[in-house]
């Protein structure tokens, strides 16, 4: 009986921590051809020059979804991720304007870096349609994702972003942040 027992343990184990292993997103797992693969690493690299917008637009459909994987793989440099955020604000797509909010709230050791950049990626390629899933970062303990939600929200420029500012400059603790705000709701007379 303890013999069965500790092995449905073992198995009971061993398969938690399969599918946990295959939860994670991974570019080795991405089952499209190896020379996109590398093809897409080697625009991201940014040791020539980073690629045009045009050129991000010649990938293929699978170059979209190795893009995606490097932003979610934890192996891939904090560069590379970063990057294949801001390639895939030239796909202007509610799948891809889902994929960037969902960034919002991953939780791991850069995750700071990627909201930020994910936040400035929504503001410039969707604008007024991205202020409700940004402006909830306002409640951030990160000072630099909260600065990132308050420049995207003034390039931005409704009515909606700088209702949303005047609000939260009233219980923004930081006194630069709040002086941004304020200097910016006061130049743009709204």
């Amino acid at each position: 009986m303890k013999t069965t027992l500790k092995l449905i343990t073992i198995a009971i184990t061993l398969t938690l921590f399969t599918s946990i292993a295959w939860c994670k997103p991974s570019l080795d797992l991405l089952n499209v051809d190896s020379k996109l693969k590398q093809q897409v690493l080697t625009m991201l690299s940014g040791i020539e020059k980073f690629p045009s917008e045009q050129e991000w637009k010649k990938l293929p459909k699978d170059g979209i979804e190795v893009l995606k994987v490097i932003v979610l793989d934890e192996k891939q440099w904090p560069s590379r991720r970063t990057r294949a955020i801001l390639a895939l604000s030239y796909f202007k797509s509610d799948d891809i304007k889902n994929f960037l909010i969902s960034i919002l709230s991953i939780e791991d050791q850069i995750a700071p870096m990627l909201k930020r950049k994910a936040v400035r990626a929504l503001a410039k390629t969707y604008g007024e349609k991205s202020v409700s899933s940004i402006a909830v970062l306002l409640k951030e303990k990160d000072y630099f994702i909260r600065e990132a939600v308050v420049n995207s929200l003034v390039l931005i420029g409704s009515n909606q972003a700088f209702s949303i500012l005047k609000a939260h400059a009233t219980i923004e603790k930081e006194a630069k942040l709040k002086l941004t705000i304020e200097n910016a709701v006061k130049k743009s007379g709204k």
